[in-house]
């Protein structure tokens, strides 16, 4: 059986990126499937003419029970048949806490990550992982999906993680793996999740570029992939003219001012950089920038402003340029320390901000989006909820599914959108239970407290803003009313 030549393209691609360092240890990824299969049989079949020294890893995140454990003993055992070195890593399952904060696709590749990273610092190694160019059109179009500008959309690089993971078989495509392995009667472990249409990437795969393959162009993945290429030498130049911009900038301790001169002298794409730059640089702790934070910086004005922006942020604009500082530290509240909440009951929260609960009979015809009008009520399942409540602030990776959204949303983005300023956000009261935040008082409550058909205690919870009462009514002045989907 014909298979393509991968070999001699995999030599000519790590040595065009220099990806395989001369008589060095190399670390194969292997997860069971096709790409990382390939990629261990590729690097042996290249270990006497590189003189590399090759060896296996594979990280089971025991998270399909017996199949995760069939996976690891199958690469075991392909380890030991090929004569190399074995290095397996267990997942621990997550805390209901970091569960809040993340998904378990995000805390896998993070345990995956540290685990491979781990490997190569301590065995002074580096790590070859299988994704191809499938993958790099999957990741382009994930990534294009969720708003990402030409850097994010440079997609996977040869090497990342200052050369300690490399990807060398990104030049090839999954069809040409599979049949170069089947050609030499190498066999591979299928993955079912792969499957599954619940992932974005698996629907892209499956549906969206078969799609444009069949209908539109059919060589889109090698053309995403030169797309991704070009657009990552694109953003090695601005990223580099943009370093020096943020050098000439640099005011003191987390601190930059960009004069007039120097704005109105830089190209628009160089500048946007070096204020993301500036803006990374300053934040404690790192959030998350998006294009319009930098268009904010940027927007033309008379006189002079300020305002904040997320990781306590400063921006100033005068008669003298821009200033990006860090932004003066206030005083931690009593919103720190949780308040219990009974039910009935009522607590005093920081600033005067009084939080009521009560439960009461669902009565017929009650509708819970009669309370979506005012934001300082809401109404929820009293039997979803699960006591003691707790009245608290904002904690670093607060996360929750609101109500009417089909997935879990940071609780800073929710912030953000609401048009929350950043030195306010702590005061703002959450409402949780013992399986995190059941309502962002004035804004949004959870998903999970959702009253439904079966319904028959509510939970009604109120915000009065400095124990303020109107017309029988809780005010949220100043805050932005999400309704419920």
């Amino acid at each position: 059986m014909a298979s393509p030549p991968l070999l001699p393209e995999f030599l000519a691609y790590t040595a065009r990126h220099r990806l395989v360092p001369p008589n060095g240890r190399i670390i194969a990824a292997v997860s069971g499937g096709a790409d990382s299969t390939c990629l261990a049989h590729v690097l042996l079949a290249a270990r006497e003419r590189l003189g590399l020294t090759v060896e296996i890893a594979h990280f089971n995140h025991r998270l399909r029970g017996r199949q995760s454990e069939r996976d690891a003993a199958a690469v075991a055992a392909m380890a030991r048949r090929l004569g190399l070195r074995f290095h397996l890593g267990l997942g621990a399952a997550p805390t209901p806490e970091r569960r809040r904060q993340a998904s378990v696709q995000e805390i896998a590749r993070e345990l995956r990550l540290g685990f491979l990273l781990g490997l190569a610092r301590r065995g002074r190694a580096v790590v070859a992982l299988g994704h191809t160019a499938d993958d790099q059109s999957e990741t382009m179009l994930m990534r294009l999906v969720a708003g990402a500008g030409p850097a994010g959309l440079g997609g996977i690089p040869p090497a990342s993680h200052g050369g300690l993971l490399i990807h060398p078989l990104l030049f090839a495509r999954r069809t040409a793996v599979e049949a170069w392995l089947a050609a030499r009667g190498v066999s591979w472990r299928n993955d079912p999740t792969n499957r599954t249409r619940r992932y974005l990437r698996n629907r892209l795969r499956l549906d969206l570029l078969p799609l444009i393959a069949r209908e539109y162009n059919p060589r889109i993945v090698e053309r995403l992939g030169t797309l991704a290429q070009q657009l990552r030498r694109d953003d090695d130049f601005i990223e580099s003219h943009a370093a020096r911009l943020v050098e000439i900038a640099a005011a003191g301790p987390r601190s930059y001012s960009f004069s007039h001169e120097l704005l109105a002298s830089t190209h628009p794409a160089v500048l946007s950089r070096a204020l993301l730059m500036a803006l990374r640089a300053i934040a404690r702790p790192p959030a998350d920038f998006s294009s319009r934070h930098v268009e904010a910086l940027l927007a033309p004005g008379a006189g002079t402003r300020s305002w904040d922006v997320p990781g306590g942020v400063e921006c100033r604009c005068d008669g003298a340029g821009l200033l990006l500082a860090r932004a003066t530290a206030a005083p931690r509240t009593d919103g720190s320390r949780p308040l219990a909440l009974t039910v009935p009951g009522r607590v005093t929260f920081a600033g005067g901000d009084v939080v009521t609960a009560r439960s009461r009979t669902r009565l017929a015809g009650f509708d819970p989006r009669s309370f979506g009008a005012d934001p300082s009520r809401v109404a929820l399942d009293l039997h979803r909820v699960n006591p003691p409540l707790v009245v608290r602030s904002r904690r670093p990776g607060d996360r929750f599914r609101p109500l009417g959204l089909p997935a879990d949303k940071k609780l800073k983005e929710l912030l953000i959108e609401a048009k929350i300023p950043s030195g306010k956000r702590s005061r703002v009261p959450l409402v949780c239970d013992r399986d995190g935040i059941v309502w962002v008082a004035g804004l949004r409550p959870a998903e999970r407290c959702r009253v439904h058909a079966g319904t028959k205690r509510l939970l009604v919870l109120e915000l009065a803003h400095g124990g303020e009462v109107r017309d029988g009514r809780l005010p949220a002045a100043g805050m932005k009313p999400l309704r419920p989907g």
